[in-house]
């Protein structure tokens, strides 16, 4: 069975060791997360059009890359864009709309981050889903920040939401 393969090229041609994956359909974006959660946590991707999520598309997990949404909105349903976070991450010029719910820790960004030397960082961003937490911890960007985890949130903002059943 034939797999459509993410495009992969250079960001920029001067820094050769920065990749990253154009995307353009949900299926781009499926193809994205696979690597991430497989092989290469540190992939970074550029939106090329809006996208919906539906309630099969997968959480990055343990992400550790760079995410430039290019001024174009993912729409969610069900899950934050990223489970967690390390060291390093950069989310910027991306719309998130949508619903996420979780038990605990429910964000539309991030569910949470363990990210202490170099931290995340997101900017430019905004919020417009709505979050729902059966128990603990919700939040626009982030659910939960770890202990000496560094958090920057940069030129962006929260239109949605946000219930805490906790």
């Amino acid at each position: 069975m034939y797999k459509r393969q993410v495009e992969y090229t250079a960001f920029d041609p001067e820094e050769t060791e920065q990749k990253i994956y154009f995307i353009n359909t949900i299926t781009d974006y499926k193809n994205y997360a696979d690597i991430v959660n497989s092989t290469d946590s540190s992939a970074c991707a550029k939106l090329m059009a809006d996208i919906e999520w539906n309630r099969n598309t997968p959480q990055l997990m343990n992400f550790a890359g760079t995410i430039d949404g290019n001024n174009h909105k993912i729409t969610l349903h069900g899950n934050s864009l990223i489970e967690s976070a390390k060291n390093g991450v950069v989310i910027k010029n991306l719309t998130l709309d949508g619903t996420v719910r979780a038990e605990n820790n429910a964000a539309a960004f991030i569910g949470n981050i363990d990210a202490a030397e170099q931290g995340v960082i997101i900017k430019n961003c905004a919020n417009l889903a709505n979050i729902y937490s059966s128990c603990n911890s919700a939040a626009g960007f982030v659910g939960y920040v770890g202990r000496n985890s560094v958090l920057k949130i940069k030129s962006s903002y929260n239109y949605g939401l946000i219930i805490s059943m906790g």
